[in-house]
């Protein structure tokens, strides 16, 4: 009899890790573009609670992809609650920033059981690339400090995607209007599809009410975390708000990565027009941060655990803000409850009125595309348990062959 139990529990183990595939995080160099899109694909297959979608197409026919991660369906919160928009590689030259937007994701969606107050509290909106075209170009050729993207402009190539949001382009931007120069602004705000469709992802968790924390990802020889100037733009009451939460951050990241000795302190945004971290503050988000992590090159990728510490680094801090958003920011009346919104009017009108938005087309309520009436996330939370109850018969009908053969 001994024998028999330890038969079923010998099956069940090797059903539940033929399920739950869960690839590891590449550390050890920079991902490419189609790592980062089989890492998300595996994880999406493999997970319920994770989403992956195309947001636009580049100028080179890549695909810019936004990551929607929620709570899994034990935790899960009827309604649709605020939102965390993170964003990664807006600029060619910060890979490591795409690396960790993707330990983010590993960490919300592998590591579920220890971060998911994380998730009960928020839906995560993560673009681990924003500019792809740029960051493949700046990987893959002599020109790694490549920040633009790759459209043509007469006879040169690219916009900055970080100077092209609709906000003080010509006030601050006056001196990069060269195309030949990284910091070219672009012919006119929005004239690129991926800063165009990640400024439309904003509008539209504005228009759905559920903005609340926005995170940039950068990188610098020296690293912080930036928060917006109060020079034309926020008040000192919101001001006070940033440095405290910004603060509470810097410190826990020094706190949990005292080995390698880094920290991020907290600094006022120098303003330069069309930056995603002032257009979202603008238009409605009551938290943005850019959160800068230390760069690194080509050469220095090869120092034994470098992008590792680094990574480690960037993830803390991502934790921090988040944990440092929900301690000064929000009113929760329950420690244990997530916080839902009233459902929306299903024939709400998007806020541009653009009906070729993939997401504001399909979003409704802040949920996901329907499939014959139930969201993607539901759909495939079906499969899912429908495949697991499957595991489950296939583990016992071993088992019983296990005994009749044990006994015979």
């Amino acid at each position: 009899m001994l024998r028999a139990v330890f038969l079923f529990f010998a099956v069940t183990a090797s059903a539940d890790n033929l399920y739950y595939k869960k690839p590891d995080l590449k550390l050890h160099d920079f991902y490419t573009y189609h790592e980062m899109k089989w890492y998300l694909d595996t994880l999406s297959d493999s997970f319920s609670n994770i989403e992956v979608q195309e947001l636009t197409k580049t100028h080179e026919n890549r695909s810019v992809y936004m990551v929607k991660i929620s709570a899994r369906l034990d935790h899960y919160c009827p309604g649709s609650k605020n939102v965390i928009l993170l964003d990664a590689a807006i600029q060619g030259n910060e890979w490591i920033t795409t690396t960790v937007a993707l330990k983010t994701i590993h960490e919300l969606v592998v590591n579920y059981g220890v971060n998911k107050k994380l998730l009960e509290r928020f839906d995560w909106y993560i673009l681990p690339m924003v500019n792809p075209d740029g960051y493949e170009f700046s990987r893959n050729s002599v020109f790694h400090h490549w920040k633009k993207n790759r459209s043509p402009n007469g006879p040169y190539f690219g916009t900055n995607l970080n100077r092209n949001f609709d906000t003080k382009c010509n006030k601050f931007n006056k001196w990069y209007h060269s195309p030949g120069s990284q910091e070219f602004p672009g012919s006119k705000p929005f004239s690129e599809r991926e800063s165009n469709y990640t400024g439309r992802l904003m509008q539209y968790l504005i228009a759905q009410k559920q903005h609340f924390l926005y995170i940039t990802l950068q990188t610098k020889t020296k690293p912080s975390i930036l928060y917006p100037s109060p020079h034309e733009l926020a008040p000192p009451e919101d001001v006070q708000m940033f440095k405290m939460i910004a603060d509470y951050a810097s410190k826990n990241v020094f706190l949990e990565t005292k080995p390698v000795h880094l920290q991020l302190p907290p600094i006022e945004h120098e303003r330069f027009g069309g930056s995603s971290l002032d257009y979202a503050y603008e238009q409605g988000f009551p938290l943005t941060y850019g959160l800068e992590v230390f760069e690194v090159d080509q050469v220095e990728k090869h120092i034994r655990n470098l992008i590792a510490d680094r990574v480690v680094v960037g993830w803390s801090g991502v934790f921090n803000l988040a944990k440092g958003a929900l301690k000064y920011k929000c009113n929760f009346p329950r420690e244990d409850k997530c916080r839902c919104f009233e459902e929306k009017n299903e024939d709400e009108s998007n806020p541009k009125g653009d009906r070729k938005f993939v997401v504001l087309q399909n979003f409704k309520s802040g949920s996901s595309p329907l499939i014959n009436g139930k969201s993607l996330s539901a759909a495939k939370l079906g499969v899912h348990f429908s495949s697991i109850s499957l595991l489950w018969l296939y583990c016992i009908s071993l088992t019983f062959i296990g005994i009749f053969l044990l006994n015979n």
